[in-house]
């Protein structure tokens, strides 16, 4: 049997150690089932899943809807209030906002 190997990447990229708790920085290897709940994983996440999540976070990168999503993510924490939207709103705010920025065309 082949076994995964988990690779922590960043999007968009940077050197920079991962957010918050993570201390893995971008092209390290991901060791699940060291923690105490570890062997619940059976070996760690399915690959499938990992590669959709990173194509997911490309697309995003490449269309410039990361930069606009972590510029927000930035904004809500610098504000006193909580932000919050449903999926819908956030998809009709980004849509706008790419467009605006002319990183997107109606087609």
């Amino acid at each position: 049997m082949n076994k995964a190997k988990y690779i922590y990447r960043r999007v968009p990229h940077t050197t920079d150690i991962g957010p918050g708790y993570i201390r893995l920085r971008d092209g390290d290897e991901i060791k699940f089932g060291r923690g105490a709940d570890g062997e619940m994983l059976n070996g760690g996440p399915h690959p499938l899943l990992c590669n959709l999540q990173l194509a997911v976070a490309r697309v995003l990168k490449m269309s410039g809807a990361a930069e606009l999503i972590d510029k927000w993510q930035k904004d809500v924490d610098d504000a006193d209030s909580q932000i919050h939207l449903t999926m819908e709103d956030f998809s009709n705010v980004l849509d706008k906002r790419l467009l605006l920025s002319g990183r997107a065309l109606i087609v």
